[in-house]
């Protein structure tokens, strides 16, 4: 109940900005000499997909993934994952998120992690406050996350 509960929310705060059809942009965008693939969804506030671990673009469950087709949305491969070129050297994944949020002309925009890229949208939140509208943090390692930072 809780989950849908939190997609109705996402979904409302987003639905001003909303299609019923979109036209999504697809391609690479260029970070660092590395080529990083995204889609872009629909126009208005941008709700940001990361995707988990070892799924693609966006992948961050069924309910969520489905709600989402509804409005403005932005993902995109994460260094080593789907289309995107491997790391050559170490970076850092939310250096890598505000990189990206450039070319695509977003400025603030509501965050989605789900299970590992939860963490990597507390990081971002947590050091880039001006940047974040919302997030929304799923599954059990967004659990973990938020009781590092109730501690």
């Amino acid at each position: 109940m809780k989950f849908r509960l939190s997609i109705a929310i996402l979904i409302t705060a987003v639905t001003r900005a909303a299609s019923q059809t979109q036209q999504c942009l697809r391609g690479y965008l260029d970070l660092n000499g590395l080529k990083i693939y995204y889609e872009e969804c629909g126009s208005g506030l941008a709700v940001i997909l990361l995707h988990r671990r070892f799924t693609p673009l966006g992948g961050v469950g069924g309910d969520v993934e489905t709600a989402l087709q509804q409005v403005s949305r932005r993902s995109f491969d994460r260094r080593g994952y789907g289309r995107s070129d491997p790391a050559k050297a170490p970076f850092s994944p939310d250096q890598d998120l505000q990189e990206l949020m450039r070319p695509l002309q977003i400025e603030r925009g509501a965050l989605v992690g789900s299970a590992s890229s939860s963490g990597l949208a507390l990081d971002f939140a947590i050091a880039h406050l001006d940047k974040v509208e919302a997030l929304f943090l799923i599954g059990r390692s967004s659990v973990e996350c938020a009781a590092l930072v109730a501690e």
